[in-house]
């Protein structure tokens, strides 16, 4: 078996590396333009340039220096040593086909020498089409597959359920497979054209790994050790289970499987055992490495300690990936010894002299003893002392001190090799006050391990005692309801209130600050208390305890990790069940008037019951304080208030918290068969010391929403319509109105409670009082839930409905409603006649008339009206009208005045209602001259009238009169006829009969 001994020198080497000082000079590092070209080779080809594959550049400690995607690029570096790393990559050539890169790696020396262009060619291999085939593959099942090279770069990922093809190298690759929840992986060598894919083998070891808390162990190494041939092969899974198929004989083979962190578990005959579960136990091994400065600090002592368990592989030594020291030993023989020596001096030589600064100097080693190291079955042991110079340090440099090691981290192979470092100081007067990484801040002080290495800057300041913040005290007990304990925050008198004969925990977690390391380190190595409570002492960093009713004085002296005292007190006052809290408390909210209602409820106002009624509008915002309530407690001569937390429970159950609460009610309070159930208000008045008090507030809450009124009209025969008949009876009901918590006015718990008034109004929105024009009541009243009403005439009218609810809120229905006529309905259009009026002489007037109802008339009535009185009344018998219908008939009047005269026409028919015969009459204003039997006889004026009277018989004769046309018939002149303030809206009826 191969042993590198120069591995280990190489790993001294750079470890030596790691810790050399970094101090800069003050001119900028050179550097220098470098070019980078990257092209795939095949077999000395080169077949492309990269395209689209991740390149990086870092230091040689890992530290990312710049990346590209680009084939070639050029970057500024400065002077130094590089890695450049190339990504692996699946790729398709053109002319070519898909090769594979399994990644490329080189390290670069940027220099004023070097070449300032780089060339990289990263080697390819060539893929070929192959057949791949599933045997053993279960019947509507699938696996998932995976191709990866030699160094684990997968190039190919899929999920099949039978057969497929595939680009695949000729040569050795893995087949990965995740079948049935399980994983393994197949070793191919030499493929051309076909491989099998076996899923089933008598060869098979799998199981799940667990932690010993049973929670999964995803990633995890699995090592198959071969005991007849001292070879073995590791295989990595990262889905918390594993499949392992091997063509080796079980009983040559240990299988042991192991995960970073955990100790290595074997599993003992695995043939035939189907599933095994294997529990890991977390484990690590420990390097300790203590120091020891001298007063003088010119001197350092170092003492290196190994204690590696077989959990953990030695990650310096060969065979670190088998996972356990006891394999690395069987394979490695006496040379593991050698290798452990070659380690252990590699520390010795490079440990100060490059990992330990003191204000920027290093230490010189002077002289060391070396112990061999012991190696049991499963473990090993060694340990040596070295000591360090430095003439250039004295004393006065522990002042304001800054020292510097380089901490190895945590090794991660298996178990963790955790690196410890313990640094012991001679000096009262300064102390470690600030480091990076969790550390102690005791003399020695401890570096505790960390993940990964790196330089660790601790400083030292001048000692300073720990401050003891009493405010800042944590206390906690059973059923604590609030946080605000203190009744007095100042530092020299602090006041805590606790529950008495109870037990309760008091905690220096924000309490105990150490100002030279600028933490809260209550909990940190070399701090420690003691707590004088009641002729009683008590050693940790939180207690618990339980007083009697009483004050109380507790002093706690603290020792802080710096090595450094202090003392303080307080006061805790603990409080008996025998004190209750005073409530005193205000309710206000903002009214239907906008006025702002604001009632305070004191002790003197509170039943002894501790029940409190009152009432309050519904939806609208309460607004609840208790401000004023206290509990009031003497405390050394002094009265001090204890907090109180309220708990408010509403109507609804909502509840909240706080000295403040505000409810909105949204359900009146509703008699329920009489009884008047009010809402709850629930408030539980607890003290920080757990006394109660509770109050009940009993809330009526008035009903503010309005009911909904509605308007049903119905006919005569109790048919419900939209438009009433003039003159028939109309009814109007309220019982269709309702109200959201009463329900329906008719409602026989509520009915006898409701109240109605009815109005009626004209269009616009005045009173129309009852009258033989306008309307009639005929039943009911206009005070009930129901009202009979004849309407007389067609204007139409505005109904108002107001109900009042049991809880006295009204609302009110305004309807507009529309009267027709199921009659004869006849109008006077219009009327003519020729010539002029002459008291004395008789004239025919012709009168023109429609009738506009829904029924004929049979017969009607004409009636001539002058100056108010009736002068012609004609009777028309046998002679129909039908609807829509037109007749022109003529009346004869005979003036008996002269001067201007009113004269009307309407006509009536007897089934029609009487008032519509005024609605639909024609006025007019004639003038009637005197008599002709009563003019003085002149001779002139004979003459004249003579002529006058002849020309009129010339032009009747001749059909010349002056008379306005209309069709080949004569029509008269009607003159315009003035509005009626009588009748609203009459003008609105008539618009279609007269001409004014």
């Amino acid at each position: 078996m191969k042993h590198t001994i120069t591995s280990v020198m190489v790993l001294v080497i750079i470890i030596g590396l790691l810790g050399v000082s970094t101090n800069s000079s003050a001119y900028s590092a050179p550097a220098k333009n470098v070019s980078f070209a990257f092209t795939y080779d095949l077999n000395g080809n080169q077949i492309a340039p990269l395209s689209g594959v991740q390149s990086t550049i870092s230091l040689i400690g890992g530290e990312f220096t710049t990346s590209s995607t680009s084939g070639s690029y050029t970057d500024m570096l400065t002077y130094g040593n590089y890695t450049l790393n190339v990504q692996p990559s699946y790729v398709t050539i053109p002319g070519t086909g898909k090769v594979i890169s399994d990644g490329y790696q080189k390290q670069i020396t940027v220099s004023s020498s070097s070449n300032g262009s780089c060339s990289i060619l990263v080697p390819v291999i060539q893929t070929y089409l192959t057949n791949v085939s599933l045997s053993g593959l279960v019947s509507g099942e699938s696996a998932s597959l995976s191709f990866s090279t030699l160094s684990g770069y997968a190039f190919y990922n899929t999920t099949q359920s039978a057969g497929f093809t595939a680009y695949l190298p000729h040569g050795k690759f893995y087949v990965n497979v995740d079948y049935l929840g399980t994983q393994f992986s197949l070793l191919e060598n030499n493929v051309i054209n076909s491989i099998n894919v076996s899923l089933s083998s008598s060869q098979v070891a799998f199981g799940n790994v667990e932690s010993n808390t049973d929670s999964t162990i995803n990633s995890f190494t699995a090592v198959l050790f071969n005991k007849a041939t001292d070879k073995y092969s590791t295989q990595n899974f990262t889905s918390g289970s594993y499949r392992i198929i091997t063509n080796q004989t079980w009983s040559d083979i240990v299988l042991m499987i192991y995960a970073t962190g955990y100790a290595p578990a074997v599993v003992q005959n695995t043939s035939g055992k189907g599933l095994q579960t294997v529990k890991l136990t977390p484990a690590d091994s420990n390097i300790f490495v203590n120091y020891s400065l001298s007063s003088d600090l010119k001197t350092i002592t170092m003492n290196i300690s190994l204690q590696i368990n077989n959990n953990t592989a030695l990650p310096f030594a060969q065979n670190s990936t088998v996972g356990s020291i006891y394999y690395q030993e069987v394979l490695d023989g006496t040379i593991f010894k050698n290798e452990i020596m070659n380690y252990v001096n590699g520390e010795i030589q490079n440990n100060t002299r490059y990992s330990f600064l003191v204000d920027g100097n290093f230490y010189n080693l002077s002289g060391a003893t070396y112990a061999t190291p012991t190696i049991k079955a499963n473990s090993v042991f060694d340990n040596v002392t070295a000591t360090y110079v430095n003439n250039g340090m004295n004393q006065s440099n522990y002042k304001n001190m800054n020292l510097k090691l380089y901490d190895l981290g945590t090794s991660t192979i298996s178990g963790n090799i955790q690196y410890s470092y313990s640094i012991k100081y001679v000096n009262s007067s300064y102390s470690l006050s600030s480091a990076p990484v969790s550390t102690s801040f005791g003399n020695p002080f401890q570096i505790y391990p960390i993940s990964s290495p790196q330089w660790v800057s601790m400083g030292f300041s001048s000692v300073k005692k720990p401050i003891f913040i009493n405010s800042q005290m944590i206390f906690s007990w059973s059923k604590m309801v609030s946080q605000s304990y203190t009744l007095n925050s100042s530092q020299k008198n602090t006041i805590f209130v606790v529950p008495a004969n109870t037990n309760f925990t008091m905690n220096l977690s924000n309490a105990f600050y150490n100002p030279v390391n600028q933490k809260y380190d209550y909990n940190s190595p070399g701090t420690n208390f003691t707590w004088n409570v009641s002729s009683k002492s008590y050693h940790s960093s939180a207690i618990t305890i339980n007083l009697t009713s009483g004050t109380h004085t507790i002093q706690i002296n603290g020792r802080s990790s710096s090595g450094f005292n202090n003392t303080t007190k307080f006061t805790v006052y603990a409080m008996g069940s025998t004190n209750a809290p005073v409530v005193n408390f205000t309710y206000s909210y903002v009214n239907q008037n906008g006025i702002t209602v604001h009632k305070i409820i004191n002790k003197t106002s509170l039943p002894s019951n501790l029940s409190y009624y009152f009432s309050v509008p519904q939806s609208n915002q309460i607004s609840f304080t208790s401000d004023n309530s206290s509990l009031p407690v003497m405390v050394n001569g002094t009265v001090y208030k204890v907090p109180l937390v309220f708990n408010w429970t509403f109507a609804n159950s909502y509840k909240t918290q706080g000295n403040t609460a505000s409810y909105s009610f949204s359900k009146p309070t509703i008699p329920v068969n009489g009884q008047i159930t009010r809402q709850n208000v629930s408030i539980n008045v607890t003290s920080v010391a757990l006394t109660k008090l509770n109050l009940t507030l009993k809330v009526f809450v008035n009903d503010t929403t309005p009911p909904t009124p509605v308007i049903t009209i119905m006919n005569s025969a109790g048919k419900n319509i939209t438009a009433p008949v003039a003159s028939n009876v109309t009814t109007l009901s309220a019982n269709y109105s309702s109200d959201q918590y009463y329900g329906s006015v008719t409602n026989a718990s509520f009915s006898s409670q409701w109240k109605y008034h009815w109005e009626f109004m004209n269009i616009n929105s005045t009173a129309d009082k009852q009258s033989t024009s306008t309307y009639m009541i005929v039943g009911g009243s206009v005070n009930g839930s129901w009202l009979a009403v004849k309407f007389l005439n067609l204007s139409s009218v505005i109904v108002s409905l107001k109900i009042t609810n049991p809880s006295n809120v009204s609302a009110y229905n305004n309807q507009t409603v529309h009267m027709v006529v199921e009659s004869a309905r006849l109008v006077v259009q219009n009327i003519y006649y020729t010539g002029s009026f002459q008291a004395g002489i008789s004239k025919t007037i012709h009168v023109n008339i429609k009738n506009i109802g829904t029924q004929a008339a049979n017969n009607f009535t004409v009636y001539l009206i002058a100056s108010g009185s009736v002068v012609v009344s004609q009777a028309f018998t046998n002679q129909a009208l039908a609807v829509n219908g037109t007749d022109n008939v003529s009346v004869t009047w005979t003036p008996s005045t002269a001067g201007t005269v009113s004269l009307v026409a309407n006509v009536s028919a007897p089934n029609q209602p009487g008032f519509v015969s005024n609605i639909g009459e024609y006025s007019t204003t004639v003038n009637v001259a005197s008599s002709p039997y009563n003019v003085p006889i002149i001779i002139g004026s004979v003459i004249a009238i003579i002529v006058v009277i002849g020309l009129i018989y010339y032009r009747v004769s001749a059909g010349k009169f002056p008379m306005t046309k209309k069709g080949d018939k004569t029509t008269a002149i009607t003159p315009s006829k003035p509005a009626n303030p009588a009748t609203p809206k009459k003008e609105d009826a008539k618009k279609d009969q007269n001409k004014k």
